[in-house]
């Protein structure tokens, strides 16, 4: 994690710090990997894409974090 979290800081900050995949999956032995909510990669696909594109997009994560439905309706 020290790892990850470094070089994002370091090697890969623009504007803020980034973690690129191929480094996630680098260093993702131990790591539990998540997807955000409502800005997150499945939950964009899902709405301008597809169940299909959503589906195979969460299969890299370990846990997908999802919110009640009145938190989005802003």
């Amino acid at each position: 994690m020290f790892k990850v979290v470094s070089a994002s800081n370091v090697d890969y900050f623009y504007r803020v710090p980034r973690v690129p995949r191929s480094l996630l999956e680098k260093y993702r032995d131990g790591l539990l990997v998540g997807s955000a909510c409502d800005s997150g990669e499945v939950f964009t696909a899902m709405m301008q894409k597809g169940y299909e594109e959503a589906k195979a997009k969460a299969k890299f994560y370990d846990y997908l974090e999802i919110q009640p439905k009145p938190v989005y309706q802003p």
